[in-house]
C-alpha cells in the first residue's frame, strides 16, 4: 500500500460526505458589489450549496423570512448606508447563532471593529483579498460546527428511543408556549397520554417488544400531530404530553377521539425470537383546557384528568 493513501482515501470520502450534505444546505451572500457576489456565488455553487443573494440589510432579512432553512450567511462589513452590527443584532432577534451561522468579509478594517462583530453575533470574520481554499475551509468549518451542535441539541433534547422530543425538552419550550398563549388571549389544551397496562406488555413479551410499543405510538403520535406549533414530548416510561392550540373544543374532542380510535384499531406486527406476534394496545387521555394561574397547575390538572380515564376503565378521554 502507497504510504498516505488511507489519507487520502480519508478525504475523498469527507469530500463525497460534504457534498451530499451540501445539496440540502442554503447559504445567503450579502454584498453590494455584483462582482464580489459573483464569485463567491460561484465558488459556494461549485461545492454544491444553495445560494441566495442579496445587496442590501432590508433585502437581507426579507430572504431570511421568506427562507428560514438558510444556515449561513456571508455578509460584507461595507454595506452602503448599513450599519453591519445592527443588522447582526437584527438577525440575531430572529435566529440564534447555533440556527444561522454569520461570516464577516471584508477588505479594510479596523482591528477593533472585530471583536464587537463577533460579540454582536457573527461566527467568524475573513479577509479581503482571500483565496477560494481559505473561503471554502471557513465555509466548511461554519457549517460542520453548526452541523455538529445540532447533533448534539439532538442528543440532549430528543428520546432516543422514539424521536421525539424528551422532558428536559418540554419543559424548557412549554412554558414559554404558554406565557405566548395567555398573553394572545388564545386557547391551548395540555394533553397528557398514557399508554395502557404497558407493564403487562413488557411481563408478559419483554422490553423489546415494550420498546417498539413505544416506538410504534410515537409514529403514530407524530402523524397525527404534525403542526410545528404542536409541542410534543415523551415525558414519562409510557408517559406523552402535549401542548397543542385550537379554535373549537367539539372540534378538539372530536380529532382526540379519532386518534383513541385508530390506535385502538391499530395491529403491531412483530417478529420475537422466530415467532410472529401482532400486539394491540390501547391509550388513556387526559385534556385540560383551561390556562389555569401557571403551567404546572394546567399539567396537574390534565394529569388528574387522565386517572380518571384510568378509573374510568382505561381507553377513555377524559375532558
Amino acid at each position: 500500500m502507497v504510504k498516505g493513501t488511507p489519507n487520502i482515501l480519508e478525504h475523498v470520502i469527507y469530500a463525497i460526505t460534504r457534498a451530499l450534505k451540501n445539496r440540502n444546505t442554503k447559504i445567503l451572500v450579502v454584498d453590494d458589489s455584483q462582482t464580489d457576489r459573483a464569485l463567491m456565488k460561484k465558488i459556494l455553487k461549485n461545492m454544491l450549496f444553495q445560494v441566495f443573494e442579496a445587496k442590501s440589510g432590508l433585502e437581507t432579512l426579507e430572504i431570511l423570512s421568506a427562507n428560514p432553512d438558510i444556515r449561513l450567511i456571508v455578509l460584507d462589513y461595507y454595506l452602503p448606508e448599513e450599519d453591519t452590527v445592527e443588522l447582526i443584532y437584527s438577525i440575531r432577534e430572529k435566529f440564534k447563532k447555533n440556527e444561522v451561522g454569520i461570516i464577516i468579509v471584508s477588505g479594510i478594517i479596523k482591528s477593533n471593529m472585530i471583536p464587537i462583530l463577533l460579540k454582536a453575533g457573527a461566527n467568524d470574520f475573513l479577509s479581503k483579498p482571500f483565496s477560494k481554499e481559505e473561503f471554502m475551509v471557513r465555509i466548511n468549518n461554519t457549517i460542520e460546527m453548526l452541523d455538529m451542535i445540532k447533533e448534539l441539541e439532538f442528543c440532549a433534547y430528543r428520546d432516543p428511543l422514539t424521536g421525539l422530543h424528551n422532558r428536559r425538552y418540554f419543559f424548557e419550550e412549554a412554558p414559554k408556549l404558554w406565557t405566548l398563549v395567555k398573553r394572545q388571549n388564545s386557547k391551548l389544551a395540555c394533553i397528557v397520554i398514557d399508554i395502557d397496562d404497558f407493564k403487562k406488555i413488557n411481563d408478559i413479551y419483554g422490553h423489546s417488544v415494550g420498546d417498539e410499543v413505544l416506538k410504534d405510538f410515537a409514529k403514530h403520535l407524530k402523524n397525527f400531530f404534525r403542526r410545528k406549533s404542536d409541542l410534543i414530548a415523551r415525558t414519562g416510561g409510557e408517559e406523552f404530553t402535549l401542548l397543542v392550540g385550537y379554535e373549537e373544543k367539539e372540534k378538539l374532542l372530536e380529532y382526540l377521539e379519532k386518534f383513541r380510535k385508530h390506535i385502538e384499531e391499530n395491529i403491531l406486527k412483530l417478529k420475537e425470537n422466530s415467532k410472529e406476534l401482532e400486539i394491540r394496545y390501547t391509550i388513556s387521555i387526559g385534556v385540560e383546557l383551561e390556562l389555569n394561574n401557571s403551567l404546572k397547575e394546567m399539567i396537574i390538572s390534565a394529569d388528574r384528568k387522565l386517572y380518571k380515564s384510568k378509573e374510568k376503565g382505561k381507553n377513555s378521554i377524559t375532558f
